[in-house]
């Protein structure tokens, strides 16, 4: 066997029998940390799955909040696949007025376009909040006047629908009994 001039090797006389006998086998070398520049492989895998899900900041923080809270024991998670949030999803749904599907159609550039439209009865949903007892404590009932001052005197101002002017006439006219 002839090596490279430039290995400085001598050249090797071996019978055919002897030809890689003695040969050198190639243990590749263990990575004892695949996950390398990351701590430990769960880092990597989080980051996987974040870049997957597209994630962005404020979201991966909480996710890693919660992981933390979980960990610490002062936050607890039930869930163990997509399947059960889907379902704990449905449950909750259901406690609430349902939305109701119509189809409408319409014509747009001489074709007529269905679309998929969902409603909520705008008065029985009201009703639910009304009678819901964490809500309706949180409701405004009187209508209200602010002013704030300026050097012209004092100005009125509005940041809530119940301080409309309109509001204000209605309440005006309701006789109490």
């Amino acid at each position: 066997m002839e090596f490279h001039p430039h290995s400085n090797l001598p050249p090797l006389l071996q019978s055919f029998d002897q030809f890689h006998v003695n040969a050198k086998t190639f243990t590749p070398l263990t990575d004892n940390a695949p996950y390398h520049p990351f701590q430990v492989a769960g880092d990597f895998e989080f980051m996987e799955v974040t870049l997957a899900a597209s994630l962005n900041q404020v979201h991966v923080d909480k996710l890693l909040d919660l992981i933390s809270c979980v960990a610490q024991g002062t936050a607890q998670v039930t869930l163990k696949n997509n399947a059960e949030l889907h379902k704990a999803c449905d449950a909750t749904a259901a406690q609430l007025m349902p939305f109701s599907k119509h189809d409408v159609t319409t014509l747009y550039k001489k074709q007529d376009q269905t679309y998929e439209v969902f409603t909520h009865p705008v008065w029985e949903w009201a009703l639910d909040l009304l009678e819901n007892k964490l809500l309706a404590l949180h409701f405004v009932w009187d209508a209200q006047h602010l002013y704030k001052y300026s050097e012209e005197g004092f100005e009125h101002f509005y940041d809530e629908p119940w301080m409309a002017d309109h509001w204000w006439d209605i309440q005006v006219c309701v006789t109490v009994h």
